[in-house]
Parts: C-alpha cells; sequence; structure tokens
C-alpha cells in the first residue's frame, strides 16, 4: 500500500522490461524484424496483437481492479482458474494432425 496507483506502477514495470528485454533479445540473436516474420503471415499478427492487448494490459488490469474491490482471497483464487479455463479454449483452437 502507498501513494502509487497499482496500474501506473504495473506499467512503469512493463516498460522497464521492455527497455532490458529488446536489447537483450537484439544481443543474442533472437530477435527477428516483425515485418519479415509477419509480412507472410497476417493471422500471425492479429493474434499476436490481440494476445498483446488481452494478456498483460487487460489481464493485469482486471486482476488489479479486483484486488481493489474484494477479498485478496478470493481475487487470488479466480485468477489462479484461469489456466484451467484455457484448456478447452486450446483444445478448440488448435489444429489436429
Amino acid at each position: 500500500e502507498s501513494d502509487i496507483n497499482g496500474i501506473a506502477a504495473t506499467l512503469m514495470r512493463i516498460f522497464a522490461a521492455i527497455l532490458v528485454l529488446l536489447p537483450l533479445s537484439r544481443l543474442t540473436g533472437r530477435f527477428k524484424t516483425p515485418i519479415a516474420v509477419f509480412s507472410s503471415d497476417r493471422r500471425a499478427f492479429g493474434l499476436t496483437v490481440l494476445g498483446a492487448i488481452l494478456g498483460p494490459c487487460l489481464g493485469i488490469t482486471f486482476s488489479l481492479i479486483s484486488i481493489a474491490h474484494t477479498d485478496v482471497a478470493v481475487a487470488a483464487t479466480l485468477m489462479a482458474t484461469v489456466p484451467i479455463l484455457m484448456l478447452p479454449l486450446f483444445e478448440l483452437f488448435t489444429e489436429k494432425s
């Protein structure tokens, strides 16, 4: 508990991680130019953008809101069920070989 807003603090952590991980991935050679990667596969680009918005942005925001407005134990329990809830979606959207 402090005077800093939880969402603002989380955004600062995300930007700090980007500042560290982007040069590090470039130095290790694991970073490819996004234009070359996504120019051949538009669906991959759309899904990446969707995942980037829904995952960190909405997920962190909603978890902080839930902690602020309910008991922390209830919020933590509900947040811990996400992997279980993702299993049917994974089965539905993965290609069968």
